[in-house]
């Protein structure tokens, strides 16, 4: 199944490149082979094909899962193709449940990354257990997901005090406004649905049939005109009648706050996001902690990066005592 989808994946990248390799005059290059792909958005092609698309994601997992598992318990009893009917079954049943309860796995996009170390979590306990002998619980959190993320700038801020430059806005839907009591609040407006909302909340139901704002494609090939208009309105109010009227229309809506904000709340030290540690040159300074809490082996901070020099007597101490024992 693997092979035909690179198959028809490989087929269809020819059939859109080919029109530009028979058109060029010039000599071929890196651009020629990608402009047919120029004004492709893949946000658009999976809001008109999604059920089709999550389909084929749902056929991979659950045949693997099959494959894993009842093709072994029916060895020579077919078990194969009960994997595959069993797991086909399973995707057709995950698509019905997606247009019965109107969700995607394109809704899931925010949680993807703390899923993922999740996973990894549970695959360091299960190799705990597999050495060890030992089970446990495995805890991970958005909050803590995020921390983890962005820890070389929350390290920057914690020992300098400010904050580096970042990418201002993903796009006019997905992104970070200023209000007008200087609150900065993020909107996450990542499937198509969210638009018509968006433009209600802010008092621009006229945009949300405009050719121009109406679908992915064209807000992004028009995202400074749209942003023109969307800045203004968010700074028209204060953040907290903006949040009102996003949460209001079911649009996900929260207050940005900066690193300095974060660092005094107390959960993030309370769960061990944050933590204090002890420098030999800086004295205490405030770190990023571990994500990832297992309840019988829990992690922790390393010891602070050694000073130039510092540990030059033991290791050559090392090397001369493997020189006269012969040890690599």
């Amino acid at each position: 199944m693997k092979k035909a989808a690179v198959t028809i994946l490989l087929l269809l990248a020819s059939a859109l490149a080919f029109p530009s390799l028979a058109a060029a005059a010039a000599p071929l290059t890196v651009e020629d082979l990608f402009r047919p792909f120029e004004y492709l958005n893949l946000t658009e092609v999976y809001d008109h094909y999604s059920a089709l698309i999550d389909f084929f994601i749902y056929t991979l997992i659950f045949v693997g899962l099959s494959q894993a598992t009842l093709a072994r318990l029916y060895e020579g009893r077919g078990g194969r193709a009960v994997a595959i009917g069993v797991g086909l079954s399973l995707a057709t049943a995950a698509v019905i449940a997606e247009e019965t309860y109107h969700f995607s796995l394109k809704s899931f996009g925010p949680y993807a990354t703390t899923l993922t170390i999740l996973a990894l979590g549970i695959m360091t306990a299960l190799f705990v257990r597999e050495r060890m002998g030992i089970g446990q619980k495995v805890e991970v959190s958005l909050l803590g997901t995020q921390i983890a993320l962005q820890s070389p700038d929350i390290l920057h801020f914690l020992h300098f005090g400010e904050e580096r430059a970042r990418e201002f806005r993903a796009s006019p839907t997905v992104g970070h406004y200023e209000c007008a009591d200087g609150t900065w609040i993020m909107i996450v407006g990542i499937d198509q649905k969210f638009w018509p909302r968006i433009a209600r909340a802010l008092g621009l139901e006229e945009l949300i049939d405009d050719p121009k704002f109406a679908r992915g494609d064209p807000r992004a090939v028009n995202r400074e005109e749209l942003q023109a208009r969307m800045e203004p309105a968010f700074r028209s109010a204060p953040a907290a009648q903006w949040l009102e009227r996003l949460r209001g229309q079911d649009v996900p809506a929260s207050v940005v706050q900066d690193y300095a904000a974060l660092v005094q709340q107390e959960q993030p030290w309370a769960n061990g996001y944050l933590v204090e540690q002890e420098h030999p040159r800086f004295g205490r300074q405030r770190v990023v902690g571990t994500h990832i809490h297992f309840s019988e082996t829990p992690g922790g901070v390393g010891a602070p990066a050694p000073e130039l020099g510092a540990d030059t007597e033991a290791v050559l101490a090392r090397l001369a005592a493997n020189g006269r024992t012969g040890s690599p």
